[in-house]
């Protein structure tokens, strides 16, 4: 766990940047794996603590394929 924590992607952008806009970039970057990675655990939480939110739930072009 240590050697992920370490060498991840995402720490190593931080590590390299030099320049302000690469620390805004690194910035950008992380906002945007934060917000993926929250969004992926909402839903996973959802999906088990409340799986009738699911229910209505259409699924774009595979439901009007039919009608």
């Amino acid at each position: 766990m240590k050697n992920v924590l370490q060498n991840n992607p995402i720490l190593q952008i931080w590590r390299e940047a030099n320049h302000p806009l690469e620390y805004l970039v690194a910035l950008w970057l992380t906002g945007l794996a934060s917000l993926a990675i929250t969004g992926w655990l909402y839903l996973v939480a959802n999906f088990i603590l409340n799986p009738s939110m699911f229910d209505n739930v259409t699924w774009g072009l595979i439901d009007t394929l039919g009608n």
